[in-house]
């Protein structure tokens, strides 16, 4: 005999684990900090300016020098990342590992989501880099980052973020000569001291960070929430489940000259 001799289903094993797509390797919370807007409208004040200096007396008795400040305040609005997914009460029931997948996946795509947004308001904000790849390799161009910022006397050290594929490459091209700049331990690659992390799709290729990232945070009104609904909508009738995954938040960026937005390929 043979399995064609069988009528109906072959025994089988079958998996209780969905093969999902990847999630992106770091979000852009993980760069920033935390404030906390309860009425959805978050205010910062940023110092842009001043007059005047402090300086000693020309002469004895002479007048002190005055010295003038000038800020502007910065108002942030939140608002709503979100999206749902419905799904039957029957696949529910009969595909019941659906119930742990389900959440993983709009995880996933939550973030994605707020990384695109995120990524816009700290492209447009961050300052430009002037630095061009000619006569240079890319760690050297990160270097030249981290001296204008500590020049500037902003916290470079905080972290620099690439693409994966940057990062393999600042690997391979790293010469003797910079031996003692760019390391490679334990898994985490530094260039003079500063950690590199790998950044996948929400940063453009061949585009880079280097910041004091203490001048960036994450604007929370409502932390990230999922919920499940039967009766939404037409769910009652239709026995349908609605997952919804949603935050309000936006991302305020207190001091453009803080980080740096750079290009691998200018030239």
């Amino acid at each position: 005999m043979t399995t064609a001799n069988l009528t109906g289903t072959k025994p089988r094993n079958i998996s209780l684990d969905i093969v999902t797509l990847p999630s992106q390797m770091v979000n852009i919370e993980d760069l920033a900090g935390t404030v906390v807007a309860d009425t959805g409208n978050y205010t910062f004040t940023r110092e842009t300016g001043a007059e005047g200096s402090i300086s000693a007396p020309g002469s004895e008795g002479g007048a002190k020098s005055q010295k003038d400040y000038d800020f502007t305040a910065i108002d942030i609005a939140t608002d709503f990342i979100a999206g749902y997914t419905r799904y039957s009460k029957k696949m529910r029931n009969n595909l019941t590992y659906i119930v742990n997948t389900i959440p993983t996946l709009l995880r996933r795509d939550y973030y994605k989501a707020e990384n695109a947004s995120f990524q816009t308001v700290l492209a447009a904000a961050a300052t430009a880099s002037t630095e061009i790849i000619t006569g240079k390799t890319k760690a050297e161009m990160l270097i030249n980052e981290i001296g204008k910022l500590q020049d500037a006397d902003y916290d470079a050290t905080n972290l620099i973020v690439v693409k994966p594929t940057d990062y393999l490459s600042i690997l391979k091209t790293a010469k003797d000569d910079l031996a003692a700049a760019v390391t490679y331990e334990n898994g985490v690659l530094r260039v003079a001291g500063v950690q590199v992390l790998k950044a996948s799709s929400w940063l453009p290729a061949n585009k880079y960070y280097v910041g004091d990232w203490s001048r960036v945070n994450k604007v929370v009104t409502e932390v990230l929430s999922l919920e499940f609904s039967e009766v939404e909508g037409s769910n009652f009738v239709n026995n349908n489940i609605t997952a919804r995954i949603e935050a309000q938040v936006a991302l305020a960026v207190e001091q453009p000259a803080a980080v740096i937005y750079g290009d691998f390929t200018a030239v």
